[in-house]
């Protein structure tokens, strides 16, 4: 593991109605690191992706790399993972067994004539890790070109839905890729418009959503990859695809707009049928650049990035802060925050960890560091019991997750007669017991950990 230094500041801001600042932290390292995603873990933690440069030989390139970070800022774990040439690492998510899946992009090499100059493509590079970071699996997948990968899904078969681009001399091809466990293809799409921004679960279909200048299109797949559902719409002057949200009975469309004088958000509504329903914009008063937006139970968060010009006596320099923005259920802004002038900060990430704390993530230019930020609403009291068992019922697979120092934890289940099914020791906060080979039934889950012991029912569907 490269030799990492913390900076950690600890800082109290309380803001009216405004989530505070728990804490900041910046990253150094000796290596350029660049973000390019994140996401929270159910231990109320979260964990980060994307490139770090090494030395191969004679050259220099890009490598994977995930950390794993505490609800405290504090590492707890690091993978970096590459092989020959540049790997970039653009999506992250944690999966139903505990572990991750790592997507993004690896450079390829082939001899192009005689003279033995060298041709690069890029293919997308699938990685399987357990909660432990240890591999389980790697996939290759090549459309000729440059493959750039968009995004990736888990749906509640188990399969992983993934979608990228291919883009070479002629044209650009999107593509869908329905994985499973194991990293083997079952089937893949090509979707003939636009480029792809969303990928969604539907009421077990897939929805797909993509934009061509200023044309929005839908498309809804079944899980066998037919297409059943398509739908485009004409928006003007679409400036980004800021996210896509699919609700009990809606699909929600945000988007930001740009005119000669300033950019406009805009919230979209679709039913099932993809019938547009309703269309609302957000009169602004600033003209900050929306990266995404996060629902919050106040309404919707936006984040992005605040670009100024820093100007002294011998020069003026573009920065950028980051910017977190909320507008109420009836699409009105309620307040607007800026985060860190100092320095030119790039925010790629925010989202809600576990407890309700919101996480800002990002790259800054202050030496290669990686730039976190924690918010709290003062008033958040959401209690944290000592053992959290989920979901039940289920199908496969059981979290338990102990909130409270321990040195060994041993669990166990029992069936209705007795028996016992399972019995492990664990050693980490969070662990994932697959019992997807147990009948259907109700069982006894037993914990014993520090003199302490605790039980509850489970159900297996």
């Amino acid at each position: 593991m490269k030799f990492i230094y913390l900076l950690f500041l600890l800082i109290s801001v309380s803001t009216y109605s405004q989530p505070s600042l728990k804490w900041e932290k910046y990253i150094k390292d000796d290596n350029t690191r660049i973000v390019f995603d994140a996401t929270s873990t159910l231990d109320y933690g979260f964990v980060i992706g994307g490139a770090i440069s090494s030395v191969k030989g004679e050259k220099s390139s890009f490598d994977f790399f995930i950390m794993k970070i505490n609800e405290e800022g504090k590492i707890q774990n690091e993978l970096i993972l590459g092989e020959e040439n540049n790997e970039v690492l653009y999506k992250v998510i944690q999966v139903r067994d505990g572990g991750f899946l790592l997507l993004g992009s690896q450079e390829l090499e082939q001899d192009s004539n005689v003279e033995n100059l060298i041709s690069l493509e890029t293919s997308l590079w699938i990685v399987k890790i357990n909660s432990d970071f240890n591999i389980e699996w790697k996939k290759n997948i090549s459309n000729n070109g440059n493959n750039i990968p968009t995004s990736i899904y888990e749906m509640n078969d188990g399969n992983y839905i993934i979608s990228g681009h291919s883009i070479n001399d002629t044209n650009r091809i999107n593509y869908i890729y329905s994985i499973d466990k194991r990293g083997n293809i079952n089937w893949n799409k090509t979707i003939e418009n636009g480029q792809i921004e969303f990928v969604r679960n539907l009421n077990n279909n897939i929805l797909v959503n993509s934009y061509s200048n200023n044309t929005i299109f839908f498309t809804i797949l079944n899980q066998e990859g037919e297409e059943i559902n398509s739908s485009n719409f004409e928006q003007e002057s679409i400036l980004k695809l800021s996210s896509l949200d699919v609700t009990e009975n809606t699909i929600d469309l945000y988007l930001t707009t740009k005119n000669s004088k300033e950019t406009n958000l805009k919230k979209i509504g679709f039913d099932f049928n993809l019938n547009q329903i309703r269309e609302i914009s957000l009169d602004r008063k600033n003209n900050h650049i929306i990266t995404s937006s996060l629902i919050d139970k106040n309404g919707i968060l936006f984040y992005g990035n605040q670009y100024f010009i820093n100007r002294n006596n011998e020069y003026s320099e573009r920065k950028a802060s980051y910017v977190l923005e909320l507008v109420d259920k009836n699409f009105k802004q309620t307040w607007i925050k800026e985060f860190s002038k100092e320095n030119d900060n790039n925010l790629v990430k925010a989202f809600k960890t576990r407890d309700q704390s919101i996480l800002l993530i990002g790259n800054s230019d202050k030496e290669n560091n990686l730039y976190f930020l924690k918010l709290s609403e003062d008033n958040n009291n959401n209690s944290i019991q000592n053992i959290e068992v989920f979901p039940i019922p289920t199908n496969d697979y059981l979290n338990v997750i102990i909130n409270q120092k321990f040195q060994l934890a041993k669990i166990k289940i029992f069936d209705m007669a007795g028996r016992n099914m399972l019995n492990i020791e664990k050693k980490d906060r969070h662990s994932v017991l697959n019992i997807s080979n147990f009948p259907s039934g109700i069982y006894l889950l037993n914990i014993e950990y520090e003199n302490e012991s605790y039980s509850t029912k489970i159900i297996k569907k």
